[in-house]
């Protein structure tokens, strides 16, 4: 039972954070290359949430409502943000990636990853959007000299 319909709808952001976060655990496999766990990781908070259009409706509508309670979405989403630290330091230890500050791209990259949530051309799947910001992410969008 909830208090108001506010409770009501961030008790759901949490729970969908909290499932978020089950779901990759499971993805982000140590063993594959960096780059390829942040492809994997950017698929699989696209398809959640396009999964769970109400849940990224509902998100992106009443954040400024929860301004108050921002700790606990914080908590939530600093499961993602460590996740994506974690591989762009493997990417820089294995020699994969030149990254000066990882805190920084990790939410330089999460911000990628929620344009992509708020896109809604029906065309794009989050394959090919997964794939998209881990091309300009990683390679960037300058044109390569002969």
């Amino acid at each position: 039972y909830f208090e108001t319909k506010e409770d009501l709808h961030f008790a759901a952001i949490l729970y969908g954070f909290d499932a978020l976060a089950e779901a990759l655990s499971e993805a982000s496999l140590r063993r594959t290359a960096p780059a390829d766990r942040l492809e994997r990781i950017a698929h699989e908070v696209i398809a959640f949430f396009r999964e769970r259009g109400d849940l990224s409706k509902l998100l992106m509508e009443n954040e400024r409502r929860f301004e108050a309670r921002t700790e606990e979405l914080d908590k939530r989403r600093e499961v993602l943000q460590r996740l994506v630290e974690e591989c762009l330091a493997d990417g820089v230890a294995s020699g994969a990636f030149r990254v000066p500050n990882p805190a920084t791209a990790a939410t330089l990259f999460r911000g990628m990853i929620r344009a992509a949530v708020e896109s809604r051309n029906p065309s794009d799947t989050p394959e090919g959007l997964a794939a998209v910001i881990l091309e300009i992410f990683v390679k960037g969008v300058g044109r390569r000299s002969a």
